[in-house]
């Protein structure tokens, strides 16, 4: 690879402070490089309840909110650079939200997407936070980046082997008590899940494999049965992964998401939408100071009208970009324009 230096840059990113993802766009910016591929790969699932920026519960903001405001931030880029790829982690955990005890997703939180009425920082909205990221992250943007050149595809790494499940307060965590606990009786030898290696292995190939180009921007239907998916569902959903049930073997394979709401296209597309305006909240009381957003019952979260009045450059490109905003406004060109190095780059968020 020879100077590694040179070709690896790494900029702060906390997905907790919201300040900190705007610098990080602000910083990425400066060096006036194209974007060809986004890695959404961060995400947590730690007790007991904790809050991140302007109240966020901490799972829902790292998981889902920060990934997606981050994402809308870099899209002129990506389309600027295209083709380009997003790639983001998902997780088996989709199919707890319904099939587990308790059904942790039987309801989408549509306006309290920050969490203001979880009770703790647990199961529910880590499954919640992947089932979200699997229907407006990757299903509802992939279908309104149809004829961009930027393709969207889910990964899922399967029960990976790593310090990742023991947890020193373990007794909290059902999955972590139960590997604790066979251990206790069966010895420390066992091993949960798959190789670090192994479980990569989804990930690295969504994000370079030349064979899925275009797999979810194309506009035209590759099949009959292409053409019927993305009229009934909405948009291509491209879920990569081991199978659910026998780990560690084609995790290059086809995943197909369990959980019904992924399949819901208006759902899709309202969760969507609330996480637009969402983003558009925050940019406004990021821009005033705001601690906390206040809830407005159907409305979504301090949504009232989206005229494009105090919004930040990246708000009003966002919900320019999506068709939120009244009136006509133009989301500014990409910084470095036509002057912009060339070559191949990639942002990747490391948890």
């Amino acid at each position: 690879v020879g100077n590694a230096t040179k070709r690896l840059i790494p900029l702060k990113l906390d997905l907790e402070d919201f300040p900190s993802i705007k610098q990080f766009v602000s910083d990425f910016h400066a060096l006036r490089l194209p974007l060809h591929l986004l890695v959404n790969n961060a995400g947590v699932h730690l007790k007991p309840y904790a809050r991140a920026s302007l109240g966020f519960e901490r799972t829902m903001a790292c998981n889902y909110f920060s990934p997606f405001w981050l994402t809308q931030l870099l899209l002129d880029d990506l389309k600027a650079s295209a083709p380009s790829r997003i790639v983001n982690t998902a997780s088996i955990g989709e199919a707890w939200g319904i099939f587990g005890w308790p059904p942790y997703t039987l309801s989408i939180p549509f306006d309290d997407i920050p969490g203001y009425h979880l009770k703790d920082s647990g199961e529910r909205p880590y499954v919640l936070s992947k089932t979200m990221t699997l229907m407006a992250q990757t299903r509802e943007l992939a279908r309104r980046l149809e004829g961009t050149g930027v393709d969207v595809i889910a990964i899922h790494p399967g029960v990976v082997n790593t310090p990742w499940y023991l947890k020193v307060d373990q007794h909290r965590y059902t999955f972590s008590w139960i590997i604790h606990s066979v251990r206790s009786v069966v010895g420390s030898w066992v091993r949960v899940g798959q190789s670090p290696q192994t479980g990569a292995i989804s990930l690295i190939y969504a994000s370079i494999d030349p064979g899925l180009t275009g797999s979810t921007s194309s506009p035209y239907s590759y099949s009959l049965i292409d053409m019927v998916t993305r009229t009934v569902f909405g948009g291509r959903l491209r879920y990569y992964g081991p199978s659910y049930i026998f780990q560690n073997w084609n995790n290059a394979g086809r995943a197909f998401a369990l959980n019904p709401w992924v399949y819901y296209k208006q759902a899709c597309s309202r969760l969507y939408d609330a996480s637009v305006r969402l983003v558009a909240d925050v940019e406004r009381q990021l821009a005033t100071g705001g601690q906390q957003l206040q809830q407005k019952p159907g409305l979504g979260l301090g949504y009232q009208q989206q005229d494009g009045a105090n919004l930040g450059p990246a708000a009003r490109a966002a919900t320019a970009a999506n068709g939120m905003l009244n009136g006509s406004v133009k989301a500014a060109p990409r910084p470095g324009g036509a002057e912009a190095p060339m070559g191949p780059s990639l942002v990747a968020q490391m948890t």
